[in-house]
């Protein structure tokens, strides 16, 4: 048996660029309490392909960044 290990790439389906303008957005939607579902439909106005797991994880590095802060009922 060989101890070889192979390398996964993941999240390859997502697009996990996003313009300043939508980064900017998104942090005043999160700022004015919306929900990130509400922030998801917002920035799909504007690019129809984007998925809530993009947007997720826009919130996961703007979290890790410091960008944005946490709140008292998170997503909601």
């Amino acid at each position: 048996m060989s101890n070889k290990t192979t390398d996964r790439f993941i999240l390859t389906d997502c697009d996990l660029t996003f313009s300043e303008k939508e980064i900017q957005d998104f942090k005043f939607l999160w700022n004015e309490g919306h929900t990130l579902e509400d922030i998801w439909k917002y920035l799909r106005r504007k690019d129809w392909q984007r998925t809530y797991d993009e947007v997720c994880l826009l919130l996961f590095e703007l979290s890790r960044t410091g960008e944005v802060e946490k709140r008292k009922n998170g997503i909601w």
